[in-house]
């Protein structure tokens, strides 16, 4: 597993560097638990701490003096000022500066002005925000090997992760799974919209940087992701501006369920009735049609699913179904048949990403914009630097 930047006891303000930067300023260590100040002084020498005294014996050999703590109102002042001057704010002008100060193995995906500038927009419709777009040369190094072993046969993932911003700014995962179902990271961004313009955007300064640095086009074979049309829409459209074969998109099986299941319970029936329908006949149905060997035994499951429904619903239901998951071009192939041997069969394994980044890079708070896009650097550095020794990308399958 990669190494994580965040630990719950060696980071208790949620920020890098505060605590030195409180330090600096201050020219004193206060004890900071949680947010609050404890009553405790410590030696400006040696660091040795004391109760309520203002001098005592301490290990550097003499009687040192001490200051108190600040109370908890200057505390949060300091914090507020080393957050402005670490770029952990919404404000555009420090996020616009943290942009220009990225270290120079992070590579930026976004869009840029007449000046050349980084247009980081205003978080409106007209004018989205779209920026944190980050990806590596390791990233891009692990693409092409990819896509060199895998003869161009990739699967690309793609998810979103929510509830770790204060203005409610979703982060976009994407990435490649091997031939064990392993996920490995591309990129990050964050981003204000969810439509297929901002994937769009993304994904094609993707394809930009990946021929720069590695002579590859993006051309995936497969492209995997929940139940949006944004996504699906707006990387097909990418790709196919140096590709004329498009991605077979393939939907992620667990999410069909769910979306299913929610148009379900919709549905006007009582609830007893309703619940045993689902458990004895719909659910047992469609678990084995996300599991098919052929198209012939797929389409015999699907007329019993429809007779099931007929019998016990009603035909707008049924219609739903049809034109949603059998009919519709771009989200009927959630049948693990359509993916090849080997590789990852639904989303999950960017699921557990987002998992982690949540537990060890947010903690699960909530934080400022320039926060977050420094965690996804920290994330995307951890899991790409690690990934070359603690998890290879696998080219063959291991029993």
């Amino acid at each position: 597993m990669p190494p994580f930047g965040l630990c719950k006891e060696g980071n208790a303000e949620n920020f890098h560097g505060a605590r030195e930067q409180l330090i600096n300023e201050l020219k004193l260590a206060p004890f900071v638990n949680g947010g609050g100040a404890r009553k405790r002084l410590k030696c400006l020498e040696c660091g040795e701490n004391s109760a309520e005294r203002k001098m005592f014996d301490c290990r550097c050999g003499k009687t040192c003096s001490v200051r108190r703590l600040l109370k908890s109102e200057q505390i949060s002042s300091l914090k507020n000022r080393v957050k402005r001057k670490l770029g952990h704010t919404n404000q555009i002008g420090d996020l616009k500066k943290k942009i220009n100060n990225l270290p120079d193995d992070i590579l930026i995906l976004a869009s840029e002005n007449e000046e050349g500038e980084v247009y980081l927009g205003a978080g409106t419709d007209a004018g989205p925000f779209l920026v944190g777009g980050f990806t590596n040369i390791s990233a891009l190094r692990r693409y092409a090997e990819a896509n060199t072993t895998l003869n161009e046969k990739i699967i690309m993932h793609f998810d979103e992760t929510f509830k770790v911003s204060e203005i409610r700014y979703q982060v976009i995962v994407f990435g490649l799974s091997d031939i064990n179902g392993q996920f490995h990271v591309a990129g990050l961004e964050v981003s204000s919209h969810r439509r297929a313009t901002e994937y769009k955007t993304l994904m094609s300064k993707f394809a930009d940087v990946l021929m720069q640095h590695e002579q590859i086009p993006f051309q995936p074979s497969f492209l995997m992701s929940d139940c949006s049309s944004a996504i699906s829409n707006a990387v097909i459209a990418a790709i196919e501006e140096g590709s004329e074969t498009p991605p077979l998109v393939l939907m992620c099986s667990f999410h069909v369920m769910k979306a299913i299941k929610a148009k379900f319970d919709e549905y006007p029936m009582q609830h007893e009735a309703k619940v045993d329908l689902w458990i004895t006949q719909v659910k047992p149905i469609l678990n084995e049609m996300t599991k098919p060997r052929c198209d012939g035994e797929f389409s015999q499951k699907s007329k019993l699913l429809k007779r099931i429904v007929l019998n016990n619903m009603n035909f707008a239901f049924w219609k739903y179904w049809d034109e949603t998951w059998l009919s519709n071009p771009v989200w009927s192939y959630w049948q693990t048949y359509h993916t090849p041997p080997g590789y990852a069969c639904t989303n999950n394994a960017v699921e557990s990403f987002n998992k982690f980044f949540k537990r060890d890079y947010t903690l699960k708070k909530h934080h400022p914009i320039g926060m977050v896009m420094g965690l996804c650097i920290e994330a995307l550095r951890d899991f790409t630097n690690a990934e070359s020794q603690q998890k290879p990308f696998m080219t063959k399958g291991t029993m």
